[in-house]
């Protein structure tokens, strides 16, 4: 599977959830996100190729074992608090990394991202994940074994950036966010010898009363407000490296 695949399928699933219709309610909750099951995306090669050249086609997803005497960060994401204005939409997070390797994690560098899932949600992250876009947001000196670091933060979805969604009355807003941790490794009397990469894409939505396996999407025809049930899905990984 490459990377143009896999985010292809969650483009397609995407659409096609889109243009479902349903019947209109007083709530937004009758409107439900597919969370798009976890896709493998396989990190590019580098270094990058040169000018005038097209990029090589990445290597087939493989399992990679754990190796000893190197950290593995697992990511996951928690969302704080979802609010629209006329600033736009704003996402309050936790980002959460966990060292599960055998030494520190050095020089961690967490950069993000935010645009609309859909359509061109296939483009927004195949330039993240080569990092062509995205901020940097984070930074830490080292994540030790067995330390879960906690990141905090907002993302920021402009007014001109919104891409809503309507169905009968409603407008609809499917936000989706990634996140890219770098770090590096080593003796710390040395310089770190060697780097290591994850990422991840997250679905943004409300979570339903009861909880369920799908989303419901943020409704914006009902003007300024706080949501009070925000939530995240997982949508996509590259593999960890």
């Amino acid at each position: 599977m490459i990377i143009g695949g896999a985010l292809a399928l969650l483009a397609l699933a995407a659409a096609r959830l889109l243009r479902r219709r349903r019947q209109p309610a007083q709530d937004e909750a009758d409107v439900e996100i597919a969370p798009p099951a976890p896709v493998a995306v396989p990190i590019p090669p580098e270094p990058a190729p040169a000018p005038n050249t097209a990029p090589p086609e990445p290597a087939p997803v493989t399992a990679i074992p754990d190796a000893p005497d190197r950290p593995w960060l697992d990511m996951a994401l928690d969302i704080t608090q979802a609010r629209y204005s006329l600033m736009g939409m704003t996402i309050g997070y936790t980002l959460l990394l966990h060292n599960r390797g055998d030494t520190p994690a050095q020089d961690v560098l967490v950069r993000g991202i935010i645009g609309n899932a859909g359509a061109e949600q296939q483009t927004l992250l195949q330039s993240f994940f080569a990092r062509q876009s995205g901020l940097p947001l984070h930074a830490a000196v080292s994540i030790m074994p067995g330390e879960t670091r906690r990141l905090t933060g907002e993302l920021r979805l402009m007014p001109d950036q919104i891409v809503p969604v309507t169905m009968g009355q409603r407008s609809l807003l499917i936000p989706l966010a990634a996140f890219d941790a770098s770090y590096r490794w080593g003796p710390e009397e040395a310089e770190p010898r060697d780097h290591g990469r994850t990422a991840r894409a997250f679905i943004l939505g409300q979570e339903q009363e009861p909880p369920a396996d799908r989303l419901a999407p943020f409704r914006l025809d009902q003007g300024p407000r706080q949501y009070r049930r925000a939530a995240t899905r997982t949508a996509g990984e590259l593999v960890p490296s």
